[in-house]
């Protein structure tokens, strides 16, 4: 019963955006959690940014389906730089660095369809937007990839640091403790004896 090109608020109602940072200096997490807001996650998102980390964003994504039913996806986060202000609102930037906006607007003009094509390269887009601005560094490349960091022998011993009572009312009628990641959903049974230190 849904449109082609349903809301945020029509597939999900009201709800929550949780986004998990993962940060590579420290190897530490954390998540920040704000309203589902806006039509699209898209603006979901860039409202995160708004709200919890008070720095100008733009994200554009573009989807792409193939000709043999797959898909793909690409997208554009285009973020102003804080630099080091503690204690002060990060959305000043938008007064004393003018060049956000005109960023943001080249930014915006970004396709979906070019986000979505594999053919085109960074340094393609990145000239398509950029090639007219004096200064432009491209850093080295970051590969991204989907997983999580939990593992059985972490799961065990955090389950250790419980007494052995504690573990015993966690279990299950087969003395079994089913731990659940909520970051990747990956279940680990463990025994009650063998999470003992």
């Amino acid at each position: 019963d849904a449109p082609a090109d349903p809301t945020l608020f029509a597939l999900f109602g009201a709800g929550y955006l949780t986004i998990t940072f993962d940060q590579a200096a420290t190897g530490e997490r954390y998540q920040g959690i704000v309203p589902l807001d806006g039509e699209t996650l898209t603006e979901a998102a860039q409202s995160y940014f708004v709200q919890s980390e008070q720095i100008p964003t733009l994200i554009r994504v573009g989807f792409d389906r193939t000709a043999d039913g797959s898909h793909r996806a690409g997208g554009l986060f285009l973020q102003h730089l804080p630099e080091g202000e503690d204690g002060r609102d990060r959305l000043h930037t938008r007064l004393d660095h003018p060049e956000w906006e005109q960023v943001a607007v080249l930014g915006a003009t970004m396709g979906r369809d070019e986000l979505a094509d594999p053919a085109l390269s960074l340094e393609t887009l990145i000239w398509r937007l950029f090639n007219e601005e004096d200064e432009v560094r491209l850093l080295a490349e970051i590969g991204m990839s989907k997983g999580c960091r939990c593992t059985l022998d972490y799961i065990a011993q955090v389950i250790a640091k419980f007494p052995i009572e504690e573990q015993r009312a966690m279990a299950d009628d087969d003395g079994v403790i089913t731990v659940d990641c909520a970051f990747c959903s990956t279940k680990f049974p463990l025994k009650v004896g063998e999470t003992a230190s």
